[in-house]
């Protein structure tokens, strides 16, 4: 029997500057299943979630102004030092294969994307923003 292989703190950072919030919580929640930690893994599903809703919820409200690339970095940064601070109790696990950890991050993107358009055109359909139409 193999054993179960984890995502290391660069992977980690990496994917989710690559694949956003969802590869962020995917990743967290592989390395706490695998280390055995149930309490962190439901914590890191329903934390990183609400994290994820509220992101979507606020970004097409955002002023123009706003510098966006904060978002980003912030979640990022944030993902890099909770891995750092981490890595111990994940154990002595092998690590991923890079490649695996770019099809998450990949995958992750996608679906942040397809989830935020949706939310977008629904803001749109109900009235609530603007796609740029004149009010002539």
């Amino acid at each position: 029997m193999t054993e179960e292989k984890i995502y290391s703190v660069n992977q980690i950072g990496c994917g989710t500057f690559l694949g956003g919030p969802l590869a962020a919580i995917y990743m967290f929640k592989k390395n706490f299943a695998v280390a055995g930690n149930k309490n962190a893994e439901r914590n890191t599903f329903l934390i990183g979630w609400l994290f994820v809703l509220f992101l979507i919820a606020i970004i097409p409200f955002l002023p123009k102004s706003f510098p966006h690339v904060v978002i980003p970095i912030f979640y990022t940064v944030y993902a890099s030092v909770t891995a750092k601070k981490y890595k111990d109790s994940f154990g002595d696990h092998p690590i991923n294969s890079n490649w695996k950890a770019v099809g998450v991050s990949i995958l992750s993107f996608t679906a942040f994307i397809v989830l935020y358009l949706i939310y977008f055109f629904m803001l749109a359909y109900l009235g609530y923003i603007n796609l740029g139409k004149s009010e002539g």
